[in-house]
């Protein structure tokens, strides 16, 4: 039988041991066989956006709906099924930042004195930035195999289109200064530019966002980005609801439409340059993801569009 200091030395590592789960940044949830949540960590609530006693008796799904925490109770099933340890990777979004975020989702039994798992831990980590890291790499090595493959300018402004589309954007277009096609140096002026669309692609059958098909002709006034771009040879990131998009789209009751039609809420411009001269702009566009485009989204962009460039230019030479 324990002494009464022994018993105080007990509570006290007790709720020194609360405490530290209670402050875990990390989301850590203990859930019961009918998938119920007993406990959250600190990191946990956070992460949901609501108290432990908000969570507490509650399923992930009636607490956040969608296909994300669906996976994460399937997981826990089969591991109250085998009691096996269950690894995933899900996408959802967080309360703590903002847009989706990609987790790794671990799933582990515990065991009562019978071994009988009474009890599933979930932890999750937030690698959103591990994963665009590899996402990046891989989209390059693509660009670095597939864009550039003959010396035809269209066929590269495509195969860049084709690479980029579903990978980074949701629908691309690459037009270029129609010169190139006429064997005249590019060389953009201060006002308004007509170009040529040499390639698009959309993650939709069809590429229903673009307002012009390949081979015809669109023309972006002075104070659109894609004709800033061109001028100033660089990029810019926006959301639909700025001003450099709001001038644009009010300016061309077609183009409008589409934002509105298909919920455009990011782009990006990027213009297309190699051995200093520009030669075109790409335009890249987010709908279906609920993601914004970062700065770092638009850093590749800006190496991917080098790359195409340099393989344009040398078609063109």
């Amino acid at each position: 039988m324990s002494t009464p200091m022994e018993q105080s030395h007990q509570r006290a590592g007790d709720a020194m041991v609360e405490e530290a789960f209670t402050q875990c940044h990390v989301p850590v949830a203990i859930c019961d066989a009918e998938l119920r949540i007993l406990r959250a960590s600190g990191g946990m609530t956070q992460a949901v956006g609501l108290t432990e006693d908000q969570m507490r008796g509650r399923r992930f799904t009636q607490l956040m709906p969608g296909s994300a925490y669906e996976e994460v109770e399937g997981g826990m099933r089969q591991v109250f099924r085998t009691g096996g340890v269950q690894h995933l990777e899900v996408y959802a979004d967080s309360r703590a930042e903002p847009g989706e975020r990609v987790w790794s989702v671990t799933l582990s039994p515990l065991r009562d004195a019978a071994g009988q798992v009474c009890r599933v831990q979930v932890i999750a980590v937030d690698t959103t930035a591990e994963y665009g890291a590899r996402e990046r790499l891989a989209l390059m090595s693509e660009v670095s195999a597939r864009v550039g493959s003959t010396l035809d300018v269209t066929q590269t402004a495509q195969e860049m289109a084709d690479v980029v589309a579903g990978r980074l954007a949701d629908f691309v277009a690459v037009d270029l200064l129609d010169s190139l096609f006429r064997g005249v140096e590019p060389r953009p002026s201060a006002e308004g530019v007509a170009l040529l669309r040499a390639a698009h692609q959309s993650v939709l059958p069809g590429v229903p966002e673009s307002v012009i098909r390949v081979g015809g002709v669109d023309y972006y006034p002075q104070t659109s980005p894609p004709a800033r771009a061109l001028v100033t040879g660089r990029s810019s990131l926006h959301r639909t609801l700025d001003r450099g998009i709001n001038r644009w789209a009010a300016g061309d009751p077609q183009r409008a439409g589409v934002v509105r039609t298909y919920g455009i809420h990011s782009v990006m411009v990027v213009p297309l340059s190699a051995r200093g001269i520009t030669l075109g702009v790409a335009v890249l566009v987010r709908h279906r993801r609920r993601a914004s485009f970062t700065e770092d989204d638009l850093l590749l962009a800006e190496e991917i569009a080098a790359r195409a460039a340099l393989a344009v230019d040398n078609a063109r030479r």
